[in-house]
């Protein structure tokens, strides 16, 4: 338990109070985010084990008869396995970028094309959501970065709004140069 010092006495003394209480404030939200990103895991890993486990049991109790149903009922056990991995392979990332051992690939990055190809790669989710999924890419030269990793990104925020965006909706992907730098922007219709 962590209670609040009253910054008290001496000048130094109320500095190190307040330091001690801004500590302590940082310590409770990193505790509260972990146990929110816990749960938060938990809840995405949970869907897709559901729907295999369904999937698997229809398969074994003959609930999926016909080849047609057959296939259907591998298919979804193949793609929601694959979503967990990725998800898994999600968490490794977190997990290296909180110990800082993340090495990061720096080189020339066509950002137009790497955000061609997260709008490609999400293009039927999108149709499958009704929701118009528009890029606006300006011409940049190459820029320096990790593509892979920025792709990761720009696939994270396209895959979000997305899911928040109801059917009719639309998610537009825009860059432009503001000063010297390239700002990409993910706006959506959703709530």
């Amino acid at each position: 338990e962590y209670d609040p010092i009253p910054p008290e006495g001496p000048a130094e003394v109320q500095a190190l109070g307040r330091a001690f209480n801004e500590m302590t404030r940082r310590v409770q939200g990193s505790q509260q985010s972990r146990r929110d990103f816990v749960a938060n895991v938990s809840h995405e890993l949970k869907t897709p084990l559901t729907s295999i486990q369904g999937f698997a049991q229809a398969l074994l109790d003959g609930t999926a008869a016909t080849p047609t149903e057959i296939h259907h009922a591998a298919l979804i056990i193949h793609d929601e396995a694959a979503r967990m991995h990725r998800l898994v392979e999600d968490l490794l990332d977190l997990a290296r970028l909180d110990a800082g051992t993340t090495v990061f690939t720096r080189g020339p990055v066509d950002l137009a094309a790497v955000l061609q190809a997260v709008v490609a790669r999400l293009a039927p989710q999108a149709r499958q959501a009704e929701v118009a999924l528009i890029l606006h890419p300006g011409p940049f030269p190459a820029l320096p970065g990790d593509g892979d990793s920025l792709a990761q990104v720009f696939t994270n925020l396209v895959e979000n709004a997305l899911k928040h965006t109801l059917a009719g909706g639309q998610v537009e992907v825009r860059t432009r140069q503001a000063g010297g730098f390239v700002e990409v922007s993910v706006a959506d219709t959703g709530p």
